[in-house]
């Protein structure tokens, strides 16, 4: 039975359904407008924030930190170990010459399209987006 797989959402739908997943679980996200593909999750500091997109032709869901200062990234590069022991998984961490911001995150095969699927999901990236803003207070 394929009734209950929507062929065709769009990107700006489930991100609009994952903002409200957010909501639902009492995570403020930043106001964009609907058409946005990515989230953005106020943590407390103007340092960094939580970000979650898509990556990879829309086939991998990232959640992770968006660091706006090299030298702040680079000190948490220098406790890495300290912080993937306590988050409990090993994290990417990116820093790419000629970009502003860096970026620690994990990431996860998706497929955002399936109406089945979409629930774990969405239940995923909220577990992860607690977990930094918990390890990176």
């Amino acid at each position: 039975d394929n009734s209950s797989l929507e062929i065709g959402i769009d990107r700006p739908k489930f991100f609009l359904e994952l903002k409200k997943h957010f909501e639902d679980a009492g995570i403020k996200t930043w106001n964009h407008t609907d058409d946005r593909t990515y989230l953005d999750i106020p943590v407390g500091q103007s340092s960094w924030h939580i970000l979650v997109n898509l990556l990879d032709n829309n086939s991998r869901l990232s959640v992770g930190m968006y660091i706006k200062k090299k030298e702040k990234f680079r000190s948490l590069v220098q406790e890495r170990q300290k912080y993937e022991v306590a988050i409990g998984y090993p994290l990417e961490w990116i820093e790419k010459d000629g970009e502003a911001g860096s970026r620690v995150r994990i990431v996860r095969d998706i497929n955002w399209q399936d109406a089945e699927e979409r629930s774990s999901i969405q239940d995923w990236a909220v577990e992860r987006a607690l977990e930094f803003k918990e390890v990176f207070k």
